[in-house]
């Protein structure tokens, strides 16, 4: 019990740090502790990989191989302590993901599908080619979210970096999920027994008393 509730409370840990990293990065970058930020961030992406060794061992090697860059990034920061390495964190991320995106197009099923399994395990051919269709749209996303950081990157605004690498991506990436969501459950009339299923199905069909 001890072990399950200490292991829940570092997973949590672990996320938060790699969700607020970019806020991190720019505290500790305002203050000069860029190589605290470097060893922080490593550290995370090391403890990263350990928990999803164990939780999921399927994808262990995706998680090895992008935590791999996370650490060589910031250990090279923390080494020339110069910000520039950390601040292509969210750069490196959206083009691993991009990749990785596009491997499963060519290497079946799509990552879209992936995830969508988790609530089906079976697909028509025409859902398959919207869940491909899906999947080239996140990848359209990533090359747009990675050129947006690039270029705040080059104009030096630190701020600007941190305002949209830690909020506005993470607000247009909540907007695609919902929207993929929302969008699949009408266009497939197919809906589960919860709430929010319940009420997308009642905005888009009426209420039937």
């Amino acid at each position: 019990m001890a072990s399950g509730w200490f292991a829940g409370l570092l997973k949590g840990g672990i996320v938060s740090i790699l969700l607020i990293y970019p806020f991190l990065i720019y505290v500790a970058v305002s203050g000069g502790y860029i190589r605290m930020a470097g060893m922080v961030v490593a550290a995370a992406a090391i403890l990263q990989v350990l928990a999803s060794s164990r939780a999921h061992r399927r994808s262990v090697h995706t998680v090895a191989f992008q935590a791999t860059g996370i650490i060589i990034l910031a250990i090279l920061s923390a080494l020339f302590d110069t910000p520039v390495f950390i601040l292509h964190l969210p750069v490196f991320i959206s083009c691993f993901l991009l990749v990785t995106f596009c491997w499963s197009l060519r290497h079946p099923p799509c990552m879209i599908e992936r995830y969508a399994m988790l609530f089906k395990q079976e697909f028509s051919e025409e859902e398959q080619s919207y869940l491909k269709k899906t999947t080239c749209l996140w990848m359209v996303f990533f090359i747009v979210n990675a050129s947006i950081t690039e270029v705040i990157i080059l104009m030096g605004k630190l701020d600007w970096w941190a305002l949209y690498a830690g909020l506005i991506s993470y607000l247009i990436m909540g907007c695609l999920f919902a929207g993929e969501y929302i969008v699949r459950r009408v266009k497939f009339k197919e809906y589960h027994n919860h709430m929010l299923d319940r009420f997308i199905r009642w905005l888009s069909e009426g209420r039937h008393d």
